[in-house]
């Protein structure tokens, strides 16, 4: 059930000195909590990359933690680089299953099992590239120069403080609107075999997101900066004119 064998239910619920049962009554929370102590742990996949985890613990779940941490040494282990690492293990994987006398059954379940796994694996592999930062940070790196542009054009003129303020605040304006529009950047989609592997990479887009808000305002208070600065300088120009 959902990878649970009923020998593994039966060590577990007699671990917890519960009842036995028929392991197709699995709860949710036990089976997860199976999948975590008995596969996860026994393939140490905290300390895996993003995608060899999923590699190796799906392995586990299919075909036992000891046959899947052997097939990763075969891959070449942490030795090796990431998106070589999945790709082998996934092929170690499907030549181990095709000598099997139960292929003939299970094949074609199996080959749709490691090809889900291989695809979901390297797009957890793939670094993304920040797509969204850079036009922002271009952005507002062209309004910046166009502002000082504007500044010391008007501070000629008898009127050049105030124009420079009330233009140095509508372009302020542009700016933080421009920021804090949500940008188009894709996710990649949860490619997940289990609740476990959902809520983890749940929480890894909830990382980015938090960098990416913390990159963004560390952006903004930068200008904001900047433009006080430029400020200041008007407004001391303005006292020495008078």
């Amino acid at each position: 059930m959902d990878g649970i064998t009923q020998k593994t239910y039966d060590a577990y619920l007699e671990k917890k000195g519960l009842p036995q049962q028929d392991v197709f009554l699995i709860a949710s929370a036990e089976r997860d909590e199976i999948y975590r102590m008995e596969f996860w742990n026994a393939v140490k996949g905290d300390t895996l990359r993003p995608g060899e985890d999923l590699c190796v613990f799906d392995l586990a779940v299919n075909s036992g933690p000891h046959r899947a941490l052997q097939i990763w040494n075969q891959a070449g282990a942490s030795r090796a680089g990431l998106s070589d690492v999945v790709k082998q293990v996934c092929a170690l994987r499907l030549s181990f299953l095709q000598e099997l006398r139960t292929w003939q059954y299970f094949g074609a379940g199996w080959s749709k099992r490691v090809s889900a796994c291989r695809a979901a694996a390297s797009k957890m592999a793939t670094p993304t590239s920040p797509q969204a930062t850079a036009p922002a940070t271009a952005a507002a790196g062209a309004i910046l120069m166009i502002l000082a542009a504007v500044i010391h054009f008007l501070q000629s003129g008898p009127h050049g403080p105030v124009l420079a303020l009330v233009i140095t605040g509508l372009i302020l304006l542009v700016l933080c609107l421009f920021l804090s529009k949500p940008g188009a950047a894709a996710v990649p989609p949860a490619l997940v075999l289990n609740p476990a592997e959902k809520l983890k990479d749940l929480l890894a887009q909830r990382d980015a997101i938090n960098a990416q808000i913390v990159e963004f305002e560390t952006e903004l208070k930068s200008s904001i900066e900047e433009m006080t600065g430029l400020l200041g300088k008007i407004h001391s120009q303005g006292e020495i004119n008078s």
